[in-house]
């Protein structure tokens, strides 16, 4: 049997032809259409919720947000453990699931629990993210530098530059390093808080209660001077001037003990390169993306981006690397075929 089959093919040798050329040929769609990656994909068993809410510290954030969510997600069946990392105006909280837990399940349960306590959240608290995906992968880091515009103005455009990149397919996040947020910073002034009569420390407790209703973020006290920060928009920081309290049966308006003031606040990383002013993006894709094509994509987008002034510098680019392993099994291809 094995014979007579060896013999159909030596007897009909163009049908071994047309039979490589069809591997070859869906060797090469298939190349083209497999996503390009080093090593595989692992699913994590948890989930995660992130949130934000512009503004708040980290205690006010726990009491309005975070506690709320956990007590309601503890009990779904197959979480194992719950663990929470809070920062000034977001977080992040961890579902870790139990071994063979229904992972689509428990998203379901994640999303009807957060839908119970949406009412008892701000209502301008952005709504809690949840996501159950394989993690995040970087794929390169870009830095923009100048030495002839001013750092507000690079912070400006990196922005810009993060929303452009967030719209390339399979893109899943960007991360600003030297950046900071722009805010009202609510300056009192202890002359006045005197001059009404009033005790500092009485000013200072009202601020507290101001802030479950305002997002008021971190005070500082230097040199006898308390600094209220609040992160917002105009509109925000006139709705904070005009706010009337009552101190000791008076009623004043903050702006007239206070002064509101807008500034960047102090970024919690400090970049540069070669000397210059830099703000880098670290970007990130979805498991299931092609590295090459992302970032055939980026360079694109770099190239239309090109401002008087701002060089981007590409580092740590992973596709690189995969290139270079790609190349190899090709040459090793080619050469097995001629041989």
């Amino acid at each position: 049997m094995f014979e007579k089959f060896l013999k159909f093919f030596i007897d009909n040798y163009k049908i071994n032809y047309t039979l490589f050329l069809l591997l070859f040929a869906l060797g090469i769609y298939s190349y083209n259409q497999i996503p390009k990656e080093i090593s595989p994909t692992i699913e994590p068993n948890s989930l995660t919720i992130r949130g934000s809410y512009a503004g708040a510290s980290v205690d006010t954030l726990n009491k309005m947000a975070v506690q709320e969510i956990e007590d309601e997600v503890k009990n779904i069946i197959g979480v194992e453990s719950v663990t929470s990392v809070i920062s000034p105006g977001r977080f992040t909280i961890i579902l870790e699931l139990e071994d063979g837990a229904d992972k689509t399940a428990a998203i379901s349960d994640t999303e009807d629990a957060i839908a119970l306590i949406r009412e008892n959240l701000p209502s301008d608290m952005d709504e809690p993210i949840i996501r159950g995906v394989a993690h995040s992968r970087s794929i390169m880091h870009v830095s923009m530098l100048s030495s002839k515009i001013s750092r507000d103005k690079l912070k400006a455009l990196s922005k810009k530059f993060k929303s452009r990149l967030l719209s390339i397919k399979d893109v899943s996040d960007v991360t600003i390093f030297g950046d900071s947020d722009l805010f009202y910073e609510v300056l009192i002034d202890e002359k006045k808080v005197n001059a009404y009569n009033l005790s500092l420390d009485e000013v200072v407790r009202i601020f507290s209660e101001i802030s479950y209703i305002f997002p008021l973020g971190k005070i500082d006290n230097p040199k006898q001077q308390y600094y209220i920060s609040t992160q917002n928009d105009k509109k925000f920081s006139k709705n904070l001037e005009n706010t009337t309290i009552n101190i000791n049966d008076q009623q004043i308006t903050l702006k007239d003990i206070a002064k509101i003031e807008k500034r960047y606040e102090d970024s919690s990383t400090l970049a540069s390169m070669n000397g210059n002013n830099s703000i880098t993006l670290a970007v990130s894709q979805n498991p299931s993306g092609d590295a090459v094509t992302i970032a055939e994509d980026i360079n694109a987008l770099i190239s239309k981006m090109r401002v008087d002034g701002v060089e981007f510098n590409v580092r740590m680019d992973k596709s690189t690397v995969i290139k270079d392993r790609l190349n190899i099994v090709i040459s090793n291809i080619l050469l097995g075929v001629i041989l």
